[in-house]
């Protein structure tokens, strides 16, 4: 039986995916082969010689020692997507907040308490909280994936027109990307005409500072900015001066920053695009699932630091193999099956960066693979090996 570490804020919905596994699981385990977390950093924790993998609850790992555990053969999951709804939907709300004043109109109405006619003074007042329509606006969508899709999608909907830009959007994007989205080949130019732009990209050396003082003099003159992706694709200073010029009109994000907290037509949300029910129930679940079946069939799906590599289980005798990604690991691996006189039924092999593993499914019994799998863990350059037979170890 599989034995997870698990931390407090640990959905249900997790929680019964480990059962269903059979797995044993709890918040305080001396030994174990996996660990489910959502928020907990455990970069400084020391992981034992049987830990296999680590599941995390989100779209973000940085409270992991990923290189760590690339190190040891340790397998990183995290839950892209699980949060792409609720992100979509803060969104739209940010668009709404960008456009209407609601947040000053609210604070207003609130300080009427001490008014005998609250609403013939809000009467009076109510011209000062003008906004504008989305509809018939322009948004400018940068980055097409899972949320950015959503939000085109759902702008459409709303009667905007909507232009998107992405260099790199895969296969599966693109099919998902509304037809009615116009494609941009140039971000400047296309920010240059957008009433809205909202930002949908990863932080990476790639993305980082993006936001900057060039990027905001291309935009649309009194637009506004949304970027509920990361606080370190934007320049801080920069985008605070061109709110206090007024060159960008109003900046939603929901990363705080010092620097932007209180500045007029910055409106700061503290971190709450994945709070929702439904994300902590998606999330829990989706990294349970990764975990459980990587763990009983060495299947690896949505991984941080391994390649996927997903076989169909046919309850055959299973070895799963991790290795530095070096020339003539896989000739070494066949050579010493095939001594062994074992016959390879099926055979995957997958690698990314430094890492590659390898499944193999064999026509024989776990019992005679016991010599086969001692040989392969004696290999340079295989970092750990396992045999899996009906979903146990």
């Amino acid at each position: 039986m599989y034995r997870i570490l698990t931390t407090h804020n640990i959905d249900k919905s997790g929680l019964d995916v480990l059962e269903r596994a059979g797995f044993e699981y709890s918040v305080d385990m001396s030994a174990y082969q996996g660990i489910l977390l959502k928020g907990r950093d455990i970069n400084d924790m020391h992981f034992g010689d049987d830990v296999l993998a680590i599941a995390r609850a989100g779209a973000h790992v940085s409270n992991v020692p990923v290189k760590e555990c690339n190190e040891a053969g340790i397998v990183v999951f995290y839950t892209p997507g699980a949060n792409a709804n609720a992100v979509k939907e803060l969104t739209l709300a940010s668009l709404i907040l960008a456009s209407r004043n609601i947040i000053g109109a609210a604070n207003y109405a609130s300080s009427l308490s001490a008014e005998e006619d609250a609403a013939a003074a809000a009467e009076k007042h109510k011209a000062e909280y003008c906004g504008s329509e989305i509809a018939g606006r322009t948004l400018g969508v940068i980055g097409l994936g899972s949320v950015g899709s959503m939000v085109a999608e759902s702008a459409l909907a709303l009667g905007m027109k909507v232009i998107g830009y992405d260099p790199y959007i895969d296969v599966a994007s693109a099919w998902n990307l509304p037809g009615g989205v116009e494609r941009a080949t140039d971000v400047r130019d296309m920010i240059s005409v957008c009433d809205y732009v909202t930002v949908h990209v990863p932080s990476n050396p790639g993305t980082d500072r993006q936001i900057n003082r060039a990027f905001l003099d291309s935009m649309k003159e009194g637009a506004a900015l949304i970027n509920n992706s990361s606080a370190d694709i934007a320049v801080a200073s920069d985008v605070k001066e061109a709110l206090l010029s007024g060159r960008l009109s109003c900046y939603v994000t929901d990363f705080p920053v010092a620097q932007l907290c209180g500045v007029k037509g910055a409106i700061v949300l503290p971190h709450i695009g994945s709070e929702t029910l439904e994300t902590e129930e998606k999330s829990s679940a989706m990294a349970a699932k990764a975990l459980a079946d990587y763990l009983l069939y060495g299947n690896i799906r949505n991984s941080l630091n391994f390649p996927n590599c997903v076989m169909p289980w046919r309850k055959r005798t299973r070895i799963s193999i991790v290795n530095f990604n070096v020339p003539s690991m896989i000739s070494m691996m066949t050579t010493i099956v095939a001594k062994e006189g074992i016959n390879i039924e099926n055979m995957l092999n997958s690698s990314r960066g430094n890492i590659a593993y390898t499944l193999i499914d064999v026509d024989a019994p776990a019992s005679k693979c016991r010599r086969l799998v001692d040989e392969l863990r004696q290999v340079g350059g295989i970092v750990r090996v396992r045999l899996i037979q009906g979903g146990e170890q």
